[in-house]
Order: structure tokens, then sequence, then C-alpha cells
């Protein structure tokens, strides 16, 4: 059994090896539209997603044969549009409930990380805000984290109120096993243990008491 168990293992330490292509062009103002392409082993396995006036187009391909998915039609109403957005602006605003230089200086190291694994080359232009501007403020300081180079990014903040229109393109390659081991690596680091972990000592306490009661 452990022979099994360990050849299993090597099986996904190869695969987890083999690196994805990706490359993405579009743009969202009040609606998304967007072409982007993934592919693995140099294509052997793709896939192919096409937004456009509120229909996705999906495709994928295996050993060169491609096979597409019905086109579907979701537009989405004001409501939840409005919801959405809302949501997002929630969770950034506890978020920032967490956020002190310790955090942020992991965080840096973490974006900056992710940056180099990506081999991103990316070109985008536009404005983007939210209702706090305070938000605002924290999302221009992760772009400035990233410290991107050899790039075009000409994307600035507006804090007069919520707005989002950018438009672009990227591309780039990476191991999975390394984004991987860049997040778990991430995941322990002290600031972030502290964020988790209590959480989860508190869940385990409330099952202990469930379990006596």
């Amino acid at each position: 059994m452990s022979w099994i168990l360990i050849a299993v293992l090597a099986l996904l330490i190869v695969l987890l090896s083999v690196p994805f292509h990706f490359g993405f062009q579009g743009e969202y103002a009040e609606a998304l539209n967007f072409q982007g392409r993934v592919a693995w082993a140099g294509g052997l396995i793709s896939f192919l997603m096409v937004r456009k006036e509120g229909k996705t187009h999906l495709s994928y391909g295996i050993l060169g044969f491609i096979k597409e998915v019905p086109a579907t039609e979701k537009k989405d109403s004001w409501q939840k549009r409005t919801s959405a957005k809302k949501g997002v602006v929630d969770y950034l605003g506890n978020l920032s409930l967490y956020l002190n230089r310790q955090i942020f200086a992991v965080v840096k190291v973490l974006l900056k990380r992710l940056r180099g694994a990506l081999h991103l080359h990316l070109n985008l232009s536009g404005i983007y805000g939210f209702d706090d501007p305070s938000l605002t403020g924290m999302m221009m300081g992760a772009i400035a984290a990233l410290g991107i180079r050899n790039n075009t990014v000409n994307i600035d903040p507006d804090f007069t109120g919520a707005v989002i229109d950018i438009k672009g393109n990227f591309r780039g390659w990476f191991v999975p096993l390394h984004i991987l081991a860049i997040i778990v690596i991430f995941l322990f680091k002290k600031p972030i243990r502290a964020i988790w972990r209590p959480k989860i000592n508190f869940r385990k306490k409330q099952k202990e008491v469930f379990k006596h009661a």
C-alpha cells in the first residue's frame, strides 16, 4: 500500500510540475467582455472562454480535438450587480480590520513572488475606485507593491466613488507546484497564522462543546 501511495504522490508531483500557459484580453466598464485561453503541457489540454454582450462561450481541447460547450445567456440585473459590488466592498471592509504593517509586509512579499512565478507580461489602462476612499488607497498600495517591470500599467485611482473602467491584456506561464509552495509558505507566516489559527481553534472548541452537550 505504501508503494502505491508513493507512486501516486510522485505522479501528482510530476503533473503539478508541468507548466500552464495563459493569455487574456478584454475590458470592464458597464459589462465584462474578454477572451482568454489556458493551455497545459504545450496545448495537450486547453480551455478557451469568450464573453461578449452578456454571452459566454466555452470550449476545451484534448489532444488537438476541440469541443464547444453550449453558450450561456445570462445578463445580470441591476440588482444583482449592485449586490455583488456591495459584497466585494463589505469583504474588503472586513479585511481592512486585519491590516497592519506586518501583514502588509508579508503580502508585499507574496505579490512579488507570485509576479515572478507567473512570468507575467501585462498591459492595462483605466481607472478604479470604491465608495470608501480607504479601500481605493489599499488597492493602490497593492498595485504599487507588485513592483511591475517590463509591463505597461496605467491604472489610476478615483477617490470620488465606485467606478471600474479597465481594459488591457496579459499573458504568462506558471508551474502549479511553484504557486502552491508560495501560497503554503504565505499561509504559515506568523502574521497570517494569527488570522486563521484562532478561527480554527474556536471551531474545534465549539465542536467539543456540542459533543459534551
